[in-house]
């Protein structure tokens, strides 16, 4: 795992732990709402940046198949390339 992760993950966890007051005191403090609204626009912002690059994995996984099958002579009998 790299270093961004790691923090992602150890954010994450932060992030349950900072719902507990709400979830199970029903803490209400104005100041409080505010920085769960930020921790909730933070998740968000990791989870853009995950989907982003998870689609780049794939995509360059994607290219290099096709890469390797465009070097694949093409079947005697005429039956399809897998």
């Amino acid at each position: 795992m790299s270093r961004i992760e790691i923090a992602e993950a150890v954010f994450m966890v932060l992030a349950l732990v900072a719902l507990w007051p709400l979830v199970f005191l029903g803490y209400q403090a104005g100041w409080y709402k505010v920085a769960l609204v930020g921790v909730l626009l933070a998740l968000g912002g990791m989870l853009v940046r995950r989907v982003v690059v998870m689609n780049r994995g794939f995509a360059a996984a994607q290219r290099e198949r096709d890469a390797r099958e465009a070097d694949r002579p093409r079947p005697v009998l005429g039956g399809r390339r897998k």
